[in-house]
């Protein structure tokens, strides 16, 4: 599939900026961009210094295949984050980066018996052997993660020290 179909489904399923009595959507451009880490590579923290060193303003990670050591995952509705050791396969990777360089990403793992993990990707998951991630930049759109509070009140269950319930904003560049 090219980036630009990649655009316009993304821009209608996850770009979307609600109002009151509409839905309003944006096209965009898109640029891929690659990125492989080496055993002892953090996952979150490598993605985000990729997504500042290409100046990626609304970046969304398109898939990833890799392995990891240890995974940092909060866990649906969980304030403390869990940590696992082990091999497993990330079989599962997705999510967006603000033009901030914040990231709101999620994550599947599968141990060795294919018990299958996932939630919140925190910082303190270690590649194991690889990890391939294409990341795909929105060219003219930037992404701005902000307090909502209408989900606030309704999720308060979701906020944590680092991440309160946002909701995505789109500016057009």
């Amino acid at each position: 599939m090219n980036s630009l179909r990649w655009a316009s489904i993304l821009a209608a399923i996850l770009l979307i900026k609600l109002t009151s009595a509409s839905v309003e959507t944006f096209k965009s451009s898109s640029s891929v961009y690659a990125l492989r880490l080496h055993p002892g590579d953090e996952l979150f923290s490598s993605i985000i210094a990729a997504a500042k060193q290409n100046n990626i303003t609304a970046g969304y990670i398109i898939t990833c295949v890799g392995s990891l050591t240890q995974a940092s995952i909060r866990l649906a509705n969980q304030d403390d984050v869990t940590v696992y050791k082990g091999h497993f396969e990330i079989t599962s990777l997705v999510g967006t980066i603000s033009a901030k360089g914040e990231g709101h990403i999620h994550i599947t793992i599968a141990d060795e018996k294919g018990t299958a993990v996932g939630g919140h990707l925190e910082e303190g998951s270690y590649i194991y052997t690889t990890a391939e991630i294409v990341i795909g930049n929105a060219n003219e759109l930037i992404f701005d993660r902000k307090i909502d509070p209408v989900s606030y009140t309704h999720l308060r269950a979701h906020e944590t020290g680092r991440n309160l319930v946002c909701r995505l904003l789109l500016e057009k560049k």
